[in-house]
């Protein structure tokens, strides 16, 4: 007994002389906003290459989801209006397919195809009109919207929409990323 007593107070006296873990702070700007992430402990690269890797893993899921860049994947996706099936980028066919799965699942009440009514209320990347929209615009937008009027194959890498239709993935953009940059950590080993 005494030995384990002994042997504990050892472990805990050898737990006080080691230094409080490194608290690294790295930030930068993605979608519109600000990201922050915090790391306790040893870092597996410098500061600089963890922040590096957090904002490639951040514009990679901009570049691919963004309504309000022109180069995005969903840019050149949102304005192929052809009806036709197109290729598409991976990322893209991922969320879109989870999208499309959400929407099916609560019984289309989750629709990603808001993008004509969130543009024309002033919220998309389309300039704000900053008035109430007219009642015939309004019947118009609700035209071209609905998440049956889009197709994904994300094992082909390909969707097709119906013509006019927009779609808008930002209510899912933010929380991809962030699954993205905290595969970093699994990566690293820590959770």
């Amino acid at each position: 007994m005494r030995s384990i007593i002994a042997l504990a107070g050892l472990v805990l006296a050898g737990c006080a002389t080691q230094p409080p873990a490194r608290e690294t702070l790295l930030s930068g700007q993605t979608m519109g906003s600000a990201w922050t992430v915090k790391i306790a402990g040893h870092l597996p690269a410098s500061d600089e290459e963890l922040r590096a890797g957090v904002q490639a893993r951040f514009d990679a899921v901009n570049l691919a989801l963004s309504t309000y860049r022109a180069d995005s994947a969903l840019s050149h996706f949102n304005n192929d209006d052809s009806g036709q099936w197109v290729d598409i980028d991976a990322e893209l066919g991922e969320v879109l397919s989870y999208a499309l799965s959400l929407a099916e699942d609560s019984g289309g009440v989750y629709d990603v195809t808001v993008g004509p009514l969130v543009n024309l209320w002033g919220f998309g990347p389309d300039p704000a009109t900053w008035r109430v929209p007219e009642a015939a615009a309004l019947e118009s937008a609700r035209m071209r919207v609905g998440w049956r009027k889009v197709e994904v194959d994300a094992t082909k890498r390909r969707a097709r929409k119906a013509p006019g239709v927009r779609v808008d993935l930002s209510s899912l953009g933010k929380g991809r990323g962030v699954d993205r940059v905290a595969g970093i950590s699994r990566r690293a080993g820590r959770h």
